[in-house]
């Protein structure tokens, strides 16, 4: 017998898996609740197939034989002209295209809302950096891809930069126009590099967005493990046929770096099982995908408390449909526990009033039904008893009530429904004024300070709300008051900010010592 309480992890995972949730999160596999037979099969081999290379076995930065075969197969299915299998996550196939493509003091143009792992690959490579802040989606308060004329003024403004560097889709499932950046970075001679991490599905079925490669990006990185039925980790780098055999062989070469030299097979099956299921079957799969959302979304549209975010929304965007964002007058961290405490549904993420649930070809109907159940009975039937109503209003008086609220919301709090909710709205990601790069950053003596205290000194580390994982700071960068606020109803919504340094010190900041 187990003693659970001697190994903690362990513990923690049987206990949330015997709460035997409806997830809506990452991985894709979704624990094989649709009992796809491929990945009973990896799971009865889990031991046997996690091996070394021997001879056999093939080597992962020298694919000759299996893993040779497998990366043919892979590059057919993601539409490329040569594909890498990443066990290291997105992040490492960032670093690999970014340090592989580009030199030190290069200028590049960046997508501000990008993932902290592009920030950090320019931190790594000591680049420079010409910041293009996002659209914004003002029903749901979020940010989204980049306007194309505000892209083309940035590189006019920047015709030296080497790169253009973008994520699309967004967290949100929102897709920039990437054929017309791809023409417009061509034009200036500019390399295009997408984040799409969030879209390894795209190639899989005319019902979706299409792929950065096949638009005419120049590389491009998609996770397996957010949308596909593959183990966390799991990666892809998708190679264009404008790159040279030089490029190539650069960003191979930093693979190795950013990867480990034991590279696990059994994540290395777990890609070669997802592009094989999606491969043979993945367009039924995503249609009966479809079905079932186009189902929860028919089933909620007569509560006018819920908006779906849907192109209807969007500006000459697409919008990957199996990423849902539902936007209520609710905190969405409060809604996301209800979600979970009372209807055992667990979302991908929530901020300041939406939840994200993630759709992928591994769900089954009953999930979509529970939820619909949960929202429904929710904003509808709790109308009569107001129990579950009022537990979210106190919620929310308890944060107004507090003294960090009042920086944020000067305005008078309404009540609509019954919902505590504030008619001011934050700035989405609050501009900032880079005085030092981080590398230069680094180089000086930093102290801790309160963070409300914080207006106009120069961070000294990074702060990030996660998710998304989008730096709302970086060192070198000026903190303005805008941050703070943000900050600060982030901490009232009980949402999680990652601090570089001073992880332990939740109201307080590293910053330049002056």
């Amino acid at each position: 017998m187990i003693n659970f309480d001697r190994v903690p992890i362990i513990k923690g995972l049987e206990l949330y898996k015997s709460q035997n949730n409806a997830i809506f999160h990452m991985p894709g596999h979704k624990q094989n609740i649709a009992n796809m037979p491929e990945l009973e099969f990896l799971k009865h081999n889990l031991y046997r197939y996690d091996v070394t290379e021997v001879p056999g076995t093939d080597n992962l930065f020298q694919a000759e034989e299996i893993i040779g075969e497998s990366l043919k197969l892979l590059a057919e299915a993601m539409g490329s002209s040569k594909s890498h299998m990443l066990v290291n996550g997105s992040t490492c196939g960032i670093y690999a295209m970014m340090l592989g493509l580009l030199n030190k003091k290069d200028k590049v143009i960046v997508q501000r809302n990008c993932h902290k792992s592009v920030h950090t690959a320019i931190y790594l490579g000591d680049l420079d950096c010409a910041y293009v802040y996002p659209k914004f989606i003002d029903e749901f308060n979020i940010p989204s891809t980049v306007d194309i004329f505000d892209l083309q003024r940035s590189i006019e403004e920047n015709e030296d930069a080497k790169a253009v560097i973008i994520t699309s889709p967004t967290y949100y499932g929102t897709c920039a126009d990437i054929r017309s950046i791809a023409k417009l970075c061509k034009e200036k001679g500019m390399l295009l590099l997408v984040d799409e991490a969030h879209g390894a599905h795209f190639n899989f079925s005319r019902l979706l967005p299409d792929t950065a490669i096949n638009l005419g990006a120049d590389i491009a990185v998609s996770s397996f493990h957010k949308t596909l039925p593959a183990c966390t980790q799991t990666a892809v780098l998708n190679l264009s046929s404008s790159l040279s055999i030089n490029q190539i062989e650069n960003i191979e070469s930093k693979l190795e770096m950013f990867q480990s030299s034991s590279p696990s097979y059994i994540l290395l099956a777990s890609i070669d099982m997802a592009r094989y299921i999606m491969q043979e079957k993945g367009e039924k799969l995503i249609e009966s995908l479809k079905s079932n959302i186009n189902y929860l979304k028919e089933a909620l549209k007569d509560i006018t408390d819920i908006k779906i975010l849907d192109e209807s929304y969007l500006d000459n965007e697409r919008h990957d449909f199996t990423r849902l964002v539902i936007n209520t007058p609710i905190n969405g961290n409060d809604l996301s526990i209800l979600l979970r405490d009372k209807y055992k549904i667990q979302v991908e993420m929530a901020d300041f009033n939406n939840i994200v649930l993630i759709g992928t070809v591994s769900d089954i109907r009953v999930i979509y039904e529970k939820t619909v159940y949960a929202l429904r009975d929710i904003f509808i039937s709790s109308k009569s008893n107001r129990s579950d109503k009022k537990t979210l209003k106190n919620a929310q008086l308890k944060a107004l009530n507090s003294e960090q609220i009042k920086v944020v919301n000067t305005d008078k709090p309404i009540i609509e429904n019954n919902i505590l909710t504030s008619n001011k709205k934050l700035m989405i990601i609050p501009k900032t004024k880079s005085i030092l790069t981080w590398n230069q950053a680094e180089q000086y003596k930093r102290e801790l300070i309160d963070i409300l205290q914080g207006e106009g000194r120069i961070a000294a580390e990074s702060l990030v709300p996660y998710p998304p994982g989008v730096p709302l700071v970086l060192p070198g960068e000026q903190i303005t008051n805008e941050v703070i606020d943000y900050i600060q109803r982030l901490k009232t919504d009980n949402l999680k900010l990652t601090k570089s340094l001073s992880a332990n010190e939740i109201d307080k900041v590293y910053v330049i010592k002056c």
